[in-house]
Parts: C-alpha cells; sequence; structure tokens
C-alpha cells in the first residue's frame, strides 16, 4: 500500500509541479501580449487578424488548462481512495 500510495502521491506532485507551469505560460503569455499589442498598428490587417485568432485560441487554452489539472487531480485521489477502501 506505501508504495501506490507513494505512487498518487507523486501524481499529485506532479499535478501541482504542471499547475505552476500553467502559472509560467500564462504569465508568458501576458509578457507576449504587452509587447505585441502596440505595434499591431504597423502589421498588415491579415496578420493581425491571424495573431487575434491565435489569441483566443491560447487565451482559451489557458483559461482550460487549471480546470483540466483539477479534473485529473480529482481522479487521481478517488482512484487512491478506491485502492484503499479495497485494502490495497
Amino acid at each position: 500500500m506505501s508504495g501506490e500510495l507513494s505512487d498518487f502521491r507523486r501524481a499529485d506532485e506532479i499535478l501541482t509541479r504542471m499547475g505552476e507551469t500553467t502559472r509560467g505560460i500564462r504569465a508568458l503569455l501576458t509578457e507576449l501580449e504587452s509587447a505585441v499589442e502596440g505595434e499591431l498598428g504597423g502589421w498588415p490587417p491579415e496578420v493581425v487578424a491571424r495573431y487575434r485568432a491565435a489569441r483566443r485560441d491560447w487565451d482559451g487554452a489557458v483559461r482550460r488548462m487549471p480546470e483540466c489539472l483539477d479534473r485529473a487531480r480529482q481522479a487521481v485521489w478517488e482512484i487512491a481512495d478506491e485502492d484503499s477502501d479495497r485494502g490495497h
């Protein structure tokens, strides 16, 4: 059991690190946005449109990441609880 519990804790640690990475990605995208937004006036309209579409996509992905990590963490601990209930 202790080995299996250790595996679940390790999975939880990995999910925590992924959450930290997600926050780092969010910060980098904010930095990119700050650097780029002031320059958009000099870009061709079709490039601006492609940038804005890509930005919408990555903004949506970054918003979903914490939710996905939360669901993964919940699943890991539900499995750990089930294993514990079965006496593993």
